[in-house]
């Protein structure tokens, strides 16, 4: 937690000698026009050190470890909560993971800010690979360190009392929406990936009221099921129509690049380094095997949206283990940010035909009493 701490305390003394010369809180914190960082500058490196993924880090540990609790809590709802409605319980389950997987990576991105500011290297904050602004609109300002760490804080805090005060959670989406668009380079954050399901899920919890609890669930089922099938739709279309030469994507040797590419920005040690050295020096023998895991993976990322109307619950276990594979073979996590609005679908099964079901009674109920009439 060094970063977190320090960014904290020299926040503090920042906050103090401005007020003993009359200035305010946030005079000098953010980064100024002329461009030079005024970050807090705790390692003084350009770069991050070189980070070697293991099955070992006692983060990634702590976090899927939360995410695995969360997961087995919604799976069992109706045994272990009795008295929680699946949108309540959705709602409890989602922002206390959250809170917790932002407290277990808070140095990872009080680190990377940090990183960010002392570089130099840009001064943009969004979302994405490009980091564009939310929504196509709104930009956000580029944070110091300390002011950075202060809205980390605030956000894991807000989280934890939107399980009380389920109003407070639109605070938390703001808050989020600051945090995110400061991560869009991170590796833990995967590209900026990571914060698409994370504002989206809480934007829609913010619309939660009683009586459209399972519509709220509908909407976040339904962007995360479209989230993979335009994923694999993407694949297809730069594969077949932009790529050159044209290759179909699903082959075993498209399998070796990503883990060649793979090699030198995320190595491995360990039983995880030992796999993907396996894979890549396969030879002709394995091809078939390979093809084969391409192709399932692409077929079920297209059948995602199908998998969900027909067992949600089924869906969120397999998506689940389809990220822990992703993350053992690739060192990109989805599991932290991406795999906690998966729990939408955990809670209860089948809600989709659910909301179908009430509406096919209502109008029974109505061709009944017509018929009475």
């Amino acid at each position: 937690m060094k970063y977190l701490t320090a960014a904290l305390a020299t926040l503090w003394r920042k906050s103090a000698q401005s007020e003993s010369n009359g200035n305010g809180l946030g005079k000098g914190l953010l980064r100024g026009n002329d461009g030079k960082s005024q970050s807090l500058g705790v390692t003084g490196v350009e770069e991050p050190p070189l980070h070697y993924a293991t099955m070992g880090d006692i983060r990634e540990i702590a976090a899927f470890g939360v995410i695995v609790v969360a997961l087995l809590v919604a799976l069992n709802r109706e045994v272990l909560c009795p008295g929680w409605d699946a949108g309540e319980a959705f709602r409890v389950l989602y922002v206390l993971t959250l809170a917790a997987e932002f407290a277990i990576w808070s140095d990872e991105f009080c680190g990377h800010v940090d990183w960010l500011n002392t570089s130099r290297f840009t001064d943009r904050r969004g979302l994405g690979k490009w980091a564009s602004p939310i929504y196509g609109l709104f930009r956000i300002p580029a944070l110091s360190l300390g002011m950075f760490a202060l809205a980390l804080v605030t956000l894991v805090v807000s989280l934890v009392v939107a399980v009380y005060v389920k109003e407070v959670v639109m605070l938390s989406f703001l808050l989020a929406c600051i945090v995110m668009t400061h991560l869009f380079w991170n590796r833990q954050n995967i590209g900026g990936h990571g914060g698409l399901p994370v504002l989206h899920t809480l934007f829609c919890l913010c619309l939660l009221v009683e009586g459209n609890e399972a519509v709220v669930r509908i909407c976040i089922a339904t962007f995360m099921g479209f989230s993979y099938m335009g994923s694999a739709l993407c694949k297809l279309v730069t594969s077949l129509l932009i790529q050159r030469p044209r290759q179909w994507w699903g082959n075993g040797d498209g399998l070796k690049f990503y883990l060649l590419d793979s090699v030198s920005i995320r190595p491995m040690r360990g039983i995880r380094r030992d796999v993907r050295s396996a894979i890549i020096t396969a030879g002709p023998s394995l091809r078939p095997v390979l093809d084969l895991a391409m192709n399932a993976a692409l077929i079920f990322e297209l059948a995602v949206p199908a998998l969900i109307c027909m067992d949600a619950r089924g869906a969120a276990v397999l998506l689940f283990a389809f990220h822990y594979s992703v993350w053992f073979l690739f060192d990109i996590d989805f599991m932290s940010y991406w795999a906690p609005s998966l729990l939408a679908l955990a809670v209860q099964n089948l809600a989709s035909l659910a909301i179908f079901s009430r509406i096919g009674k209502m109008q029974g109920v109505t061709s009944h009493q017509q018929q009475h009439q």
